[in-house]
């Protein structure tokens, strides 16, 4: 080495590093449960606007034909679909609907989708229905509102928590 003087090595010591790793890990223990609230409820308000939808679309049905529809037909299925005739179906984050649990993509399904109508005598109109949404797979980590309906009144309700909550955040 010229001059004699001593040479020192540069570069990260061995305890630069594992200070730099616990920061890391605390910023992320912190970050990780904001981040995963974010995501529970950005699918809620995916549900919600869902069922707002449908219930739109069932205000359409009873105005166009007298009565409310008993089954999904009239929004998802196409003639031949397998969805004909079914009262429930399912909904991934990315909006995508499956109708069976065995269907490919079900693993990736946040909410059970149901309708349930008010049992009609025979060759009466369906007067009243709720939708009902019931948290699936990881959606279940949202503690508070595992199931959220909506009824033919308008009424908007959530189990376990409270329903001003559910559908407000």
């Amino acid at each position: 080495m010229p001059g004699g003087g001593r040479y020192r090595a540069r570069g990260v010591t061995l305890l630069e590093l594992m200070i730099a790793v616990v920061v890391v890990g605390v910023l992320a223990s912190l970050a990780l449960p904001s981040y995963r609230s974010y995501v529970l409820r950005s699918h809620r308000a995916v549900v919600r606007a869902l069922l707002v939808d449908l219930a739109a679309k069932l205000e359409v049905e009873a105005l166009r034909t007298g009565g409310y529809p008993d089954s999904f037909d009239f929004y998802l299925a196409d003639p031949g679909s397998s969805l004909r005739g079914e009262r429930e179906f399912f909904i991934t984050s990315s909006g995508m609907v499956i109708g069976d649990p065995d269907d490919p993509g079900y693993d990736a399904v946040i909410y059970g989708i149901r309708l349930i109508t008010t049992a009609a005598p025979a060759g009466e109109a369906v007067r009243d229905y709720t939708l009902t949404a019931r948290a699936v797979h990881g959606q279940r980590d949202d503690g508070d509102c595992l199931e959220l309906s909506l009824s033919a009144s308008g009424l908007r309700s959530a189990s376990p928590g409270r329903g001003e909550d559910c559908w407000s955040r």
